[in-house]
């Protein structure tokens, strides 16, 4: 379940990324995230630049629940980013694949919401 959570919350900020809409990608976020504004600042870098990230996923290598509570789950995944696209005005460029990095993330529900406080 923590997983299947985490993906679908990949998801979301993968449409975030496609769509260039930095409000969706603040909203998967906990305030104050230092994760959250660092993600943030990688959106605007692109749409300064003319650019949108498509067909942006996340592939989960190994995943590992550390600890699960009602409104908290902490995981640690090692993962990697494939099929990433910069589309913009006569530019189409293929993103390289990311190289798997180890990531503890800690999610928390809000409103019925699970929002990344930090992944580290």
């Amino acid at each position: 379940m923590a997983l299947a959570t985490l993906a679908a919350w990949d998801l979301r900020r993968a449409a975030a990324y496609a769509e260039g809409d930095p409000a969706a990608l603040r909203a998967l976020y906990l305030p104050g995230s230092r994760t959250g504004a660092r993600d943030l600042a990688v959106l605007r870098r692109w749409s300064r630049r003319g650019l949108r990230v498509t067909g942006m996923r996340t592939q989960v290598l190994s995943g590992l629940v550390l600890r699960r509570g009602r409104d908290r789950v902490v995981v640690r995944v090692t993962e990697r980013l494939v099929g990433a696209t910069a589309v913009g005005t006569a530019v189409r460029l293929r993103l390289p694949r990311d190289r798997p990095s180890r990531r503890t993330v800690t999610l928390v529900r809000r409103a019925g919401e699970w929002l990344v406080r930090e992944a580290r």
